[in-house]
């Protein structure tokens, strides 16, 4: 983008450059959506974009359960991530902890583990537990 100059109050920016400033803002603030999926996946998946054009990655998960809860995590952006998504959940005397790790490798994201253990039985167990829907890089 090219500099603005100013000279005696008299801006000499085109209409253009203003609306690539603008643009260049809303993105920073709102980020770009690299993978959004209402319903939320646990198999792999591909971004639209690498997470090595990024700064920061945004990433959102729901759980299985009916809470409707939805959590997000943060983190730098890179060429290689094992991301570790976590959900706790306290329901009738019963706490269910699942845990993920997503693993994203460029564009290409895929999940490691899955995994929830429960207070009632203390059993652990593999499944679809975490789900993420959503994943958006920003740029400073």
């Amino acid at each position: 983008m090219e500099r603005i100059n100013f000279e005696n109050n008299v801006t000499k920016a085109s209409a253009e450059t203003f609306n690539e400033l603008q643009d260049n803002i809303e993105e920073a603030i709102n980020g770009t959506i690299l993978y959004n999926n209402t319903n939320g996946t646990t198999s792999a998946f591909t971004l639209n974009d690498s997470i090595e054009n990024y700064d920061y990655i945004e990433i959102y998960y729901h759980s299985n359960d009916a809470s409707g809860a939805e959590s997000s995590v943060k983190i730098t952006g890179g060429s290689v991530k094992i991301i570790n998504l976590l959900y706790l959940w306290y329901v009738s005397g019963t706490i269910y902890f699942k845990q993920s790790n997503l693993a994203i490798n460029g564009i290409n994201a895929t999940f490691v583990n899955n995994i929830q253990w429960t207070n009632a039985d203390g059993s652990l167990t593999s499944g679809d537990y975490i789900f993420v829907t959503k994943v958006i890089g920003y740029k400073q």
